[in-house]
């Protein structure tokens, strides 16, 4: 039993709550040019109408924001395995987006970022020319564009529980998404110490459902019962609830995996027993001078096996 380690509809919808999405800028990118920017200056591209190619070559979420006198733009990419192709990506959606919003026929800065939850660890190369064969001996000729990589099991817990949104809670939960009880410590751990606007209780329950319970297979209808305590009682409840339902499911899950073990058990036992018997009886047979034939046929062993006990009994 484990969490789903994907960006789906779930995480697509954290990145589009602008409280969300500035710290992210502010607190989690590595960029000190993008410190200094406020959830009003944010806005939000669609990114479906960079061109008419773009449903089939789609980045994740397109940003722009007020720089100087004109603009630039924050991409961010979801990422969940690696991928050798990640630069070529990352410069095809850049041009595109460079291409759509030019500004005085000029193209604009974008900045794009590659957020990593990944099973296995992966550390790419961040600069277009190490990917580029010969790209030492036509540095004149080789794209030159960078992006900054963040692998979300890197990021410090005490950032995320600090961050007080979503997201940060998000991210914390993401981090042991693999291991079940790690994911239930933090949720409890995320109870006591993180706050979240009063804003984004239903988008915490949005998220626990799409990226923690739906996993564990915990109905809708208890998602809306959470959402419903949590304006009485606070988020606590939310993550606390959540943390007893996986663990309940767990304890499910264990249970059935023991009992069917007994049954498997229990099989193995029998037919053991069976073979054993049907030696005992071809062992008989043997000493009472059948033919190998006649016993196989009796005892449903296979000849080669009769032979052997045969042979076996010929030794004593």
């Amino acid at each position: 039993m484990k969490l789903t380690r994907s960006y789906d509809v779930g995480f697509k919808k954290l990145f589009s709550d602008k409280i969300n999405v500035c710290w992210f800028i502010t607190e989690i990118i590595p960029e000190p040019r993008l410190k200094n920017y406020t959830q009003s200056d944010i806005e939000i591209v669609a990114t479906e109408s960079i061109n008419t190619q773009w449903k089939a070559r789609r980045s994740d979420m397109v940003y722009r924001l007020p720089y100087s006198s004109s603009w630039i733009y924050l991409l961010v990419e979801f990422q969940s395995r690696p991928s050798k192709q990640m630069h070529c990506r990352i410069y095809e959606y850049v041009f595109l987006i460079q291409k759509k919003y030019q500004i005085n026929k000029r193209l604009p800065v974008v900045v794009p970022v590659v957020l990593y939850n990944g099973v296995e660890k992966w550390q790419p190369a961040t600069q277009f020319a190490d990917n580029v064969e010969y790209a030492e001996d036509f540095p004149e000729y080789v794209q030159k564009l960078n992006y900054i990589f963040i692998d979300v099991r890197d990021i410090p817990e005490d950032k995320l529980l600090n961050g007080n949104n979503v997201l940060a809670a998000a991210l914390y939960v993401d981090q042991v998404a693999t291991n079940p009880d790690s994911v239930v410590e933090r949720l409890l751990e995320l109870g006591k110490n993180i706050r979240i606007p009063e804003e984004q209780r239903e988008e915490l329950a949005e998220w626990l459902y799409h990226a923690v319970l739906k996993s564990y297979k915990i109905p809708r209808e208890e998602v809306n019962e959470l959402f419903e305590k949590s304006k009485i009682l606070g988020v606590e409840e939310m993550f606390q609830s959540t943390a007893m339902k996986i663990k309940k499911g767990l304890a499910e899950e264990k249970r059935k995996i023991k009992l069917e073990s007994k049954i498997e058990g229990k099989i193995e036992g029998k037919i053991e027993g069976r073979m054993e018997a049907q030696l005992e009886i071809a062992r008989n047979l043997i000493l009472e001078g059948a033919e190998d034939s006649f016993i196989a046929k009796v005892t449903g062993l296979d000849i080669e096996k009769v032979k052997e006990l045969r042979n076996q009994q010929q030794k004593q």
